[in-house]
């Protein structure tokens, strides 16, 4: 089960909701996911959901808001994997569901009275989610956190109580959809946190953590085998330096320091900077700093450098 499903099952069984937070909650999932349709002459409202708990939620508001009567069928669709969907029908009352929600409007008549408590905004919000919301599981790399609607009404009212609350939520347009969506991975524990679900924002937090950690432990990783690699390239190269001095110039007229430090790096081919001033300093009893030591191999480069030239200019000649 996806992270969004275990999300969508928490926001529908949170209890204690006073009644006009019932009723937002309620609305929200109407206005989002529901159907006004006609049967025999008869107004009824359809839900359905891929997730039974939201189905469950959906069916209990309405029965404890209103003494509605539902049915309950379940579907099986194929698309890329089979899924159950879940299909609410309100068939008593719906009329004055209707009429008390202005469901035949775009723009609700209780829109102001939901904004203007803070309890029923959140409501409103967990309504919505649960309806047409989505999150991206936190183990990804990609933080993401929408609700999709075709009303452009509903897609400005839910942004602008998402922004009550500084979410930074922004809208897109997505083939006949208008998407709401949050980013930031701080706005999005801060959403699930305002809808209620505390559990999943505490496995948020927590998934979100070792992600982390993971990725901090791969880049110190990757440094130290990049690092790696620089020591063995610049050591392979040295090696050659000394490899040619060795063959085409006369050792007894080399400085002995040169000497020392040609004799440490070829017994010590692998060893990095550090390594090799340890083991100078320690066997040695040669006391020479890290910029010391650079200058010597530089001045072993530069004296192969002059040897080619000069052969170069012989053959030349």
């Amino acid at each position: 089960m996806s992270f969004a499903s275990y999300c969508k099952d928490e926001s529908s069984v949170i209890k204690g909701l006073k009644p006009h937070c019932q009723k937002a909650e309620l609305e929200a999932l109407i206005r989002l996911n529901g159907e006004i349709v006609i049967r025999n002459g008869k107004l009824m409202i359809n839900f359905s959901s891929t997730n039974s708990h939201v189905a469950s939620c959906f069916m209990k508001l309405s029965k404890d808001l209103y003494g509605a009567t539902t049915t309950l069928v379940t579907k099986e669709i194929e698309r890329f994997d089979k899924k159950q969907v879940y299909e609410v029908t309100i068939e008593s009352l719906a009329d004055d569901i209707v009429k008390d929600m202005d469901l035949f409007n775009d723009s609700s008549k209780n829109h102001a009275l939901y904004e203007s408590k803070e309890c029923c905004q959140k409501s409103y919000l967990r309504g919505a989610f649960m309806a047409r919301g989505s999150v991206n599981d936190p183990a990804k790399s990609d933080y993401h956190l929408e609700i999709a609607t075709r009303s452009n009404d509903e897609a400005i009212y839910i942004q602008h109580l998402m922004n009550l609350y500084d979410l930074n939520a922004k809208l897109s347009k997505r083939r006949n959809d208008l998407i709401i969506y949050i980013k930031e991975v701080s706005k999005i524990a801060d959403f699930l946190r305002i809808i209620g679900i505390s559990q999943m924002v505490f496995k948020f937090e927590e998934i979100q953590i070792q992600r982390e950690f993971k990725n901090d432990l791969n880049r110190k990783v990757n440094s130290e085998i990049a690092n790696e690699i620089k020591t063995l390239s610049a050591a392979k190269a040295q090696l050659l330096n000394i490899q040619y001095l060795e063959y085409n110039y006369p050792l007894e007229k080399m400085d002995p320091k040169i000497l020392l430090i040609m004799k440490v790096r070829k017994d010590n081919p692998e060893a990095s900077f550090k390594e090799l001033l340890d083991i100078l300093n320690n066997y040695y009893g040669e006391k020479i700093t890290k910029s010391g030591l650079n200058h010597r191999f530089i001045k072993i480069k530069e004296m192969v450098e002059e040897l080619k030239t000069q052969k170069k200019r012989g053959y030349e000649e």
